[in-house]
């Protein structure tokens, strides 16, 4: 096809009425193609390009359908890639009724792409721009990574993000379990003094127990959203939800892009406040009082869409749409969840994959309150027996060290295989594996006399590493009192009393014998 110069200047030759022939002398194109632009409509060249035949067509049927049952396969591990396609093509193994096609990688790339491109367009892959109301939040987790003293630990943030205004806030936590959401959610509900009339998040275990078939809603399995999305929600969920007076909306299955704006969040909270990786100490209050602060002061900015309103102006719009906070206590109610263990022989009670001490009797049933940090245990008669942090390592033992000094006590000979004498001082650890076994018994029931008291088993190993050093030559039952009485204060370091009357000193008090006391005595029982 020519260029529309060369177009232009045929339709103007033979417009000042040159023949045909003087135009092709004049231009160099033979006369047809001059009869044929002259007599051809003018028109603006279009993008597209008129597809010529290809040698790969006869293939295309079979490619597509290769790839349409490709896209049922739900492990992106195992999706077939253009270079895989182009050796079953080019080695005849696509199908038996064609034979092997030498074809270049690329042409087999484009026709991958085109076929890809059809199908994702029937599968209704588009999406729909939605209004967000004013008030309503979106929630999801995103994992971190941070520097601890073990080296690199994982950890979760849980964000929540208002698509009316893109304010975004996010809470660290150890875990993805239902204490920890609820504490999450109380805390940032907390921050900003409001409740959001309507929560959307994914189906995440701890707030869904089952996604429930349009077919199947009338089984009585549905307590949630029968109209649009029925699910079965979890019983601590609903009663948070009762508590706090909101509302929850639940994506479809696999539609992240449902709650795109916290999902945004996550990625916008993850770069820009835990890039490059954080150093963490454990102290999840201080952590996060700087990430509400990282938070709040981004809200200072232009909104990216509605400039130049800030975000913390277009907030107050959502402020307003929220409800207020529950009362406090009726709200501390529904962040814990309640289980059941045994006690094994060995005095442990395990939740989840972790073993906590107890000074509970082998076989006995135990009733665990789980909030996010801490693990409360009763007796089947809700009689309280200890309190332990909570761990999130897997295979970790929790050691009350009342009940296993106690136990140790009582069982001496067992010291050089015990949890103590591992994280005992070698000077402690040494002295303690010389003595016999009664005389180490003193030892550890001065050792648990004073965890009793203090709950430091750290504090407690180094006063005892002292007192090993100040009476080491001494008798057990010396270097035993010496650590009884580290803190005691001596005699002659006590100040003498201040603002005591002189009078009181220059008292005389009249010489008295123990005989005539008793006289006394006996003579007024007698009266």
């Amino acid at each position: 096809m020519l260029s529309m110069d060369r177009i232009y200047l045929i339709k103007k030759l033979a417009a000042d009425g040159l023949s045909t022939r003087a135009i092709a002398k004049k231009t160099g194109f033979n006369r047809e193609t001059v009869m044929k632009y002259i007599k051809k409509k003018v028109a603006v060249p279009g993008p597209f390009r008129e597809r010529r035949p290809s040698k790969l067509d006869a293939y295309l049927p079979c490619l597509k359908d290769l790839l349409q049952s490709d896209s049922a396969v739900t492990n992106r591990k195992l999706k077939l890639t253009s270079k895989r396609i182009h050796e079953l093509v080019s080695t005849g193994k696509l199908t038996d009724e064609l034979p092997p096609l030498d074809v270049s990688a690329r042409t087999i790339e484009r026709a991958v792409k085109e076929i890809r491109g059809e199908l994702a367009v029937d599968n209704g892959s588009k999406h729909l721009k939605l209004l967000h109301a004013a008030g309503k939040a979106q929630v999801d987790f995103g994992e971190v990574t941070m520097l601890g003293p073990a080296g690199e630990s994982r950890h979760f943030i849980l964000v929540m993000s208002f698509a009316h205004s893109n304010f975004r806030l996010a809470h660290l936590l150890p875990a993805q379990n239902f204490e920890c959401l609820a504490h999450g959610l109380t805390e940032m509900f907390k921050r900003i003094g409001r409740v959001p009339t309507t929560l959307r998040c994914d189906n995440m275990s701890t707030a869904v127990a089952k996604i429930i078939r349009r077919k199947d809603i009338d089984k009585g399995q549905c307590n949630h959203d029968a109209t649009d999305h029925p699910r079965r929600v979890t019983e601590n969920f609903l009663a948070f939800m009762a508590a706090y007076g909101f509302d929850a909306e639940f994506c479809n299955p696999a539609s992240g892009n449902e709650k795109g704006s916290v999902e945004n969040a996550v990625g916008w909270v993850r770069r820009n406040f835990f890039c490059p990786l954080r150093l963490f100490d454990g102290n999840y209050d201080a952590l996060n009082d700087a990430l509400s602060a990282f938070c709040l002061a981004e809200a200072q900015k232009p909104h990216y869409r509605r400039k130049p309103k800030t975000i913390e102006a277009l907030f107050k719009e959502d402020m307003a749409a929220m409800k207020p906070l529950p009362d406090a206590e009726a709200a501390d109610e529904v962040t814990h969840t309640w289980g059941r263990a045994t006690v094994t022989e060995d005095c442990r009670v395990k939740v989840d994959t972790n073993e906590y001490q107890v000074n509970l009797q082998p076989g006995e049933k135990v009733i665990v309150k789980k909030f996010w940090n801490k693990l409360v245990f009763y007796t089947d008669r809700r009689k309280p027996v200890s309190e332990a942090v909570r761990l999130y390592d897997s295979h970790k033992d929790s050691i009350d060290w009342s009940v296993e000094l106690k136990l140790l006590s009582q069982r001496p000979s067992a010291f050089n295989s015990s949890y103590l004498q591992a994280i005992c001082p070698a000077e402690v650890r040494g002295y303690l594996k010389q003595l016999t076994a009664p005389k180490r018994s003193v030892l550890l029931r001065a050792l648990l006399q004073r965890v009793r008291k203090t709950n430091s088993i750290v504090d407690e190993l180094e006063m005892l590493r002292q007192a090993i050093r100040d009476y080491g030559n001494e008798s057990v039952e010396v270097v035993a009192a010496g650590y009884r009485g580290a803190e005691d204060v001596l005699t002659d370091s006590i100040k003498p009393m201040e603002n005591v009357s002189q009078a009181l000193g220059d008292m005389k008090l009249e010489p008295r014998c123990y005989s005539d006391v008793f006289k006394q005595l006996e003579g007024r029982r007698h009266d």
